[in-house]
């Protein structure tokens, strides 16, 4: 259910400008994640997350058979695994959900359908943290993948993710830390035209 929520959000907006366009809805099922918190006396200084299922949903219409426009809704749920000088509370996220829009750009002539690609990322994440505040915050990132073609309209894919998300604060105190998150993700994808 909660896979057909996120890629029904995810493929809305895209779907409506991509009418007459080259479509592709996609989606991650393995994921590994190492997060870094910044700033000083953090209670959990890193943390690491496996999951498996679906994590995120996109959808992407193409421009040319190079370049595309993607949105991107992902979903990590209990996020506790935590490395570090950890006490098992305070900075360690339980939830997290992030909206993010990129511009996939694709190395061969494919129309996405094979090969390796860059896409520059931006968009806000929301964390729900274990002893603190709900909170949005901006980030930026870089995603390197490459599509492995197994049908003329789908492909297995895999990707590394680069990402920065700013601190948060209010009133001039930071309520949630920036990070810095690498991730490995795998996934399919479906091409509609």
């Amino acid at each position: 259910m909660r896979f057909l929520f996120l890629l029904a959000a995810a493929s809305a907006p895209v779907a409506a400008f991509g009418q007459s366009r080259a479509f592709e809805l996609g989606a991650g099922f393995a994921q590994a994640e190492y997060i870094a918190y910044s700033g000083p006396e953090r209670e959990i200084t890193s943390a690491t997350h496996f999951a498996v299922g679906a994590q995120s949903v996109d959808a992407a219409v193409y421009a040319s058979s190079h370049v595309a426009f993607q949105l991107s809704v992902m979903a990590t749920f209990d996020q506790i695994d935590a490395i570090g000088s950890a006490s098992g509370n305070a900075t360690a996220s339980s939830s997290s959900v992030a909206l993010l829009a990129s511009v996939p750009l694709h190395v061969s002539d494919s129309w996405g359908r094979s090969g390796t690609y860059f896409a520059p990322e931006l968009g806000l994440v929301h964390n729900r943290y274990l002893a603190g505040p709900s909170t949005s915050q901006v980030a930026f990132g870089l995603v390197i993948g490459h599509k492995f073609p197994i049908a003329d309209v789908a492909a297995f894919r895999i990707e590394v993710n680069a990402m920065r998300v700013g601190s948060s604060s209010t009133d001039g105190i930071v309520t949630a830390p920036a990070y810095t998150g690498v991730s490995g993700t795998a996934g399919f994808s479906v091409f509609l035209r």
